[in-house]
């Protein structure tokens, strides 16, 4: 029993001397292995956004004026441009006509036109109720990913809202909203510039408040028309988008002409004006005979207008109304309506075809306001040393051409007396 103890026990102590030494020789092979290189890899860099930024604020205000106006595609209205911005894009239908231009290097927006209100509007009251934050949210969401109202300070007759806005490259802006009541219509402006730009904002919607300039004559519609604008000779005619105008352009004659037919024709005589008898004895000579006229009063003129009865080239009754007008300018304006309908006094208001009465209602002259002209056409210049041909060399030219024209006229007119000579032989032999 006790030599089986020792065996043991002998056992024990082999197994833990054997262990103590496996544990030293873990603990010292480390030291013993080559040194190794740990490598590492670097974490990217993070990047820190950089803000937008803005160019300095306009710093000399005085500079910003109103460098020309702009006749809405309407007709209805002109509207003020300040100098350093440009027309971007417009609307025109029923309800809104509106200008919307650009500045780039100042990264600025300006909308400014005119509302046409359902229900009554007369009251800064009616305003503030009109441009609740539902309409308002229609207007800036278009171009803008977050806005927020400052504060509505508006005075006895105007509707003022200030807001901050947020673009989708995440710039901040400052813009003014400002409306107005004139008669029917609601007047507006908006005003967009960087937030580093408050001043200027502010400068600038002052100077926009009031540069919807509607022309009077047209100032109860009908709205959402097109119009035609002669540069040279300042003419307007307003007419419905369904109608097309088939040809002219500045200083030229202009033709339109409706979906149902009806053609409507623009021609201006420089230096001339007429009276009533000689109104009469012009329509006599050129379209018809007058049925009846009444004196008119027109922006920009006054004369005639003049109802006249005629047979188109197939001998059919038509009917016609022309407008005459003396122009402040020193020029006389025609347009010339016609339909393929005899026996209408166009003159008289239960004749009917309206639309077309009121295309003619709107002939105006347009003065008074800084609308572009067209730029004169370029003068041709020779290049240097080219030879010009003597006049007295061109006529002689001339003369040669026509007397060759003459020769040949006269052997083509002897050829046809031969002709007819050998046919009255035949006749003969017959």
């Amino acid at each position: 029993m006790q030599r089986k103890n020792k065996t043991l026990q002998r056992v024990l102590y082999g197994f833990g001397i054997s262990m103590a030494v496996l544990m030293a020789v873990t603990l010292f092979l480390p030291g013993l292995a080559p040194p190794q290189t740990v490598i590492q890899e670097e974490a990217p860099p993070t990047t820190t956004p950089v803000p937008p930024t803005f160019p300095p604020p306009i710093s000399n205000l005085d500079a910003i004026t109103i460098g020309e106006q702009y006749l809405h595609p309407s007709g209805v209205f002109v509207a003020d441009v300040p100098s350093g911005w440009s027309i971007e894009t417009t609307i025109n239908d029923t309800r809104r006509a509106q200008v919307n231009m650009s500045n780039p290097d100042a990264v600025s927006r300006i909308q400014v036109g005119f509302e046409v209100p359902i229900g009554d509007i007369t009251s800064v009251a009616d305003l503030n109720a009109h441009f609740d934050e539902n309409r308002m949210q229609q207007i800036w969401a278009a171009e803008y990913a977050s806005w927020s109202e400052l504060g509505r300070p508006s005075t006895e007759d105007r509707l003022i809202i200030n807001y901050r806005l947020r673009d989708r490259q995440q710039r901040n802006f400052l813009a003014q909203h400002v409306a107005r009541i004139d008669g029917e219509l609601i007047h507006f402006s908006r005003v967009v510039m960087p937030d580093n730009a408050q001043e200027s904002m502010f400068y600038l919607s002052d100077i926009m408040q009031d540069s919807v300039n509607v022309i009077d004559a047209f100032a109860a519609g009908p709205f959402g028309w097109n119009a035609s604008y002669d540069r040279e000779h300042q003419w307007l005619l307003r007419y419905p988008r369904s109608w097309t105008r088939t040809d002219g352009g500045d200083g030229l004659p202009t033709s339109f002409r409706a979906d149902d037919g009806a053609a409507i024709r623009v021609d201006v005589t420089p230096n001339t004006s007429v009276n009533e008898s000689a109104a009469r004895d012009l329509v006599e000579a050129r379209f018809g005979e007058v049925v009846s006229v009444q004196a008119i009063e027109r922006t920009g003129g006054n004369g005639f207008s003049i109802s006249y009865s005629a047979r188109d080239f197939d001998g059919e009754a038509v009917s016609g109304l022309v407008i005459l007008l003396n122009g402040d300018t020193g020029s006389l304006y025609i347009a010339s309506a016609r339909i393929a309908q005899g026996d209408v006094d166009l003159n008289e208001d239960g004749a009917g075809f309206n639309t077309l009465r009121d295309v003619l209602n709107s002939f105006s002259v347009i003065t008074g306001f800084d609308l572009p002209r067209p730029e004169p056409a370029p003068t041709p210049t020779p290049f240097p040393g080219a030879e010009v041909e003597a006049p007295a060399d061109d006529d002689e030219a001339d003369g040669d051409e026509s007397a060759d024209e003459v020769e040949e006229a006269d052997d083509e007119e002897a050829e046809a007396d031969d002709d007819e000579a050998d046919e009255n032989g035949a006749d003969d032999d017959e």
